[in-house]
């Protein structure tokens, strides 16, 4: 991954994670979706799948209800941010995955639940530099995000349940 553009976004993402400021409704948004799915969660244990995991947050935050939680992550500085959070807080039955989600390779209905949360989908785009495809009107059309929520699709449990942030 030496692509500098690829470089520029991984420094991005990195200081939007570790800053304290976000725009108001933005963090509401992500307060009331973290307080809906804690809620929804709490009765475990569930193997986790988390695409685009970040730093980790939500492997600490669902970590009492998980048996299980793979985080995958493209970046890996922010994959190494994620496994110093889990050191630090003590928690065990977390795995970060680094790679493209669009290729990894997932046992048929493993997980119960699939996450892709704070606006990840939108983020899915083709291997190109286009940031013009960088947006979720283009989500329905978009190949990328399709094979990446298809794969996960079939790597869910039936009766199991994914939520997108879009």
């Amino acid at each position: 991954m030496d692509n500098p553009s690829w470089d520029s976004e991984n420094e991005a993402v990195k200081r939007a994670l570790e800053s304290s400021y976000c725009p108001e409704p933005i963090r509401q948004a992500r307060e009331k979706q973290d307080w809906i799915l804690s809620e929804r969660l709490r009765h475990g244990p569930y193997k986790i799948a988390d695409i685009g995991c970040g730093n980790g947050y939500h492997a600490v935050m669902f970590s009492p209800s998980s048996l299980l939680y793979h985080g995958f992550e493209i970046l890996p500085a922010i994959a190494e941010t994620a496994r110093a959070l889990w050191q630090k807080e003590s928690i065990t039955n977390a795995q970060v995955f680094v790679g493209d989600a669009a290729e990894v390779e997932l046992e048929d209905e493993f997980y119960d639940i699939v996450l892709c949360l704070y606006f990840t989908p939108g983020n899915f785009r083709d291997k190109s530099d286009d940031l013009s495809l960088y947006s979720d009107a283009y989500l329905d059309r978009n190949p990328r995000f399709i094979r990446i929520a298809s794969r996960f699709y079939k790597a869910m449990k039936s009766g199991g349940s994914m939520f997108l942030t879009l």
